[in-house]
C-alpha cells in the first residue's frame, strides 16, 4: 500500500480516466464501491463534482495516467448529484446480511466453544457426564456438516477466556471437516470427532513447566515425558465409559507420522490408523497458527505451505492435498491486498469460490465494528493481488483487522447465507 505521503491533492477539474485517487470517506458516505480507485469513466469525475468536491488525493504511483496540465473546461450548469450505483446499494445491504450471519455463525460456534470448556473441566469429576456432553456436541456438529451443501469455513473471534479448550475445538472442527470433505460415515465422523476433541487430554500429566517452555529449550527427559502424553490421554479416556477403545487409540496415535518419525510408537506408514492420520494434521495446522508463543505464529498459508513443501513425508499426501483445498489459496486469517487497493483480512471461504473470498475491509474512516464485508464472489472486478505478513501491516492496520491473537474456526452452511 502507498504510504500517505506519497497522496497529492488535485482538483477535481485536472483529473481523467486513469488516475487512483483516495476519497478517504466512509464506505457509506460515497456512491463509489471503494473508497480508493483508479478512474475508469469520465461519468466518474462528474459524479465527483456532483458531491461537491473541488479537490481529491491522488496517487502518482498507483495511477496509469497522469493529472491534465490545466484545468478541464466545465459546463456552466451544476453537475446532478451522484446517485449511489446499485452494485452500490447491492454491496452495502450485502454487508448487512454478512454481518448478520456473521453474529448467527458466532453464536453457534460459542454454544460449541462453552460446552467444549464444561466438558474438559469436568472430565475428571464427571467423566460418564463429560463424555455424554461432548458426544452430543460432536453428534450435533457431524449432523450439521452432513446436509448436502456448500460449507463456509469462518474465522471466529478470540474470546477473553482463551484455555486449552479452543485448541481441542479447532482440531475437532478442521477434522471433521476433512472428513467430510473424504465422504466419511457419519458414525466414523462421530468416532473422529471425540478422538479429535480428547486428542491432548494426557497433557493435563504432564509438568506446566514443560508445557510453557519453548520446545526447541526442552533437555532430552523434558522432551520424553512430552512424548507420553498421548499415552497418558489413552490411559484417561479408559476412565471415560462412552469414548470406545478405538476412539482411545486414535488419541493415543495424533502425533504419529508415516515416516516412522512420531511418537509414542513410531508407526509408520499403513500400521497408522487413517483418522489419526486426520487429527495429525489438522493438530500440527493448528499449532502452526496458533503456537505457545504468538511471535512464532505462522500465517495461515504459510503453515500450509510450510506442511506441504517441508513436512510431507509426516503425513498422508492425499489427506493434505484435501486440507489445503479445503482451506483455500487463502485460508481465513489471511491478510490480503486487494487490487482495488484496499488491505482486508479473509473471515470465510466459500468452498465453491476458493479465489474469492469474503473479507473484512480496512476502513480508516469506519469503526471496525461496522467495517465493510464483501464477497468478492460478487465483484469480479475486484482481485486479491497479494497476501501480507503482519509485519508487512502498520499497527494501526493489524488492530483494525487483526484484534485477536489466535486463529479459530468454525462453519456454516449455504442454507444460513440466505
Amino acid at each position: 500500500m502507498s504510504a500517505k505521503e506519497n497522496l497529492v491533492p488535485i482538483p477535481v477539474d485536472r483529473l481523467q480516466v486513469g488516475v487512483y485517487i483516495d476519497l478517504q470517506l466512509k464506505w457509506h458516505e460515497h456512491p463509489f464501491m471503494f473508497s480508493r480507485f483508479v478512474i475508469t469513466e469520465p461519468g466518474q469525475i462528474e459524479q465527483l463534482r456532483g458531491m461537491g468536491l473541488k479537490t481529491v488525493l491522488t496517487d502518482p504511483g498507483r495511477s496509469t495516467a497522469q493529472p491534465l496540465a490545466e484545468a478541464a473546461p466545465v459546463a456552466a450548469k451544476p453537475a446532478p448529484a451522484p446517485e449511489i450505483q446499485p452494485e452500490k446499494k447491492a454491496a452495502i445491504d450485502d454487508s448487512k446480511r454478512q454481518h448478520g450471519r456473521i453474529v448467527q455463525c458466532e453464536k453457534r460456534y460459542n454454544h460449541a466453544a462453552n460446552t467444549a470448556r464444561d466438558v474438559m473441566q469436568n472430565l475428571h469429576a464427571h467423566p460418564r457426564h463429560s463424555g455424554e456432553k461432548a458426544a452430543a456436541l460432536v453428534s450435533d456438529v457431524v449432523s450439521s456438516l452432513l446436509v448436502d451443501n456448500n460449507l463456509i469455513i469462518h474465522l471466529m473471534a478470540e474470546k477473553e477466556d482463551s484455555g486449552s479448550y479452543y485448541h481441542a475445538l479447532n482440531v475437532m472442527i478442521l477434522s471433521l471437516l476433512l472428513g467430510r470433505a473424504m465422504k466419511l460415515p457419519e458414525p466414523i465422523m462421530n468416532e473422529l470427532g471425540l478422538a479429535a476433541m480428547f486428542h491432548d487430554l494426557g497433557k493435563s500429566r504432564v509438568a506446566s513447566q514443560v508445557l510453557k517452555k519453548d520446545p526447541a529449550e526442552w533437555s532430552k527427559a523434558e522432551r520424553s515425558f512430552y512424548e507420553q502424553h498421548p499415552l497418558y490421554g489413552e490411559q484417561i479416556a479408559q476412565e471415560v465409559p462412552t469414548l470406545s477403545p478405538r476412539v482411545r487409540k486414535l488419541i493415543r496415535a495424533h502425533h504419529e507420522r508415516l515416516d516412522g518419525s512420531g511418537f509414542p510408537d513410531k508407526l509408520s506408514a499403513d500400521q497408522i490408523n487413517p483418522l489419526a492420520r486426520i487429527i495429525a494434521l489438522a493438530n500440527r495446522y493448528d499449532n502452526l497458527c496458533n503456537p505457545l508463543y504468538p511471535e512464532q505464529a505462522l500465517p495461515p498459508a504459510a503453515a500450509l505451505s510450510r506442511m506441504y513443501k517441508n513436512e510431507a513425508a509426516h503425513f498422508d499426501k492425499r489427506m493434505l492435498e484435501i486440507l489445503v483445498k479445503l482451506l483455500g489459496v487463502y485460508p481465513p486469517g489471511t491478510l490480503v491486498e486487494l487490487s482495488s487497493g484496499d488491505l482486508a483480512l479473509v473471515i470465510a471461504v466459500d468452498q465453491t469460490q476458493l479465489l474469492k473470498p469474503t473479507v473484512l475491509l480496512y476502513d480508516r474512516e469506519v469503526d471496525k465494528q461496522e467495517a465493510p464485508v464483501i464477497n468478492l464472489a460478487e465483484f469480479p472486478q475486484v482481485s486479491i493481488l497479494r497476501t501480507l505478513r503482519r509485519v508487512d501491516c502498520a499497527p494501526e492496520v493489524l488492530e483494525y483487522l487483526m484484534p485477536r491473537s489466535r486463529l479459530n474456526y468454525f462453519f456454516s452452511s449455504e442454507e444460513n447465507r440466505r
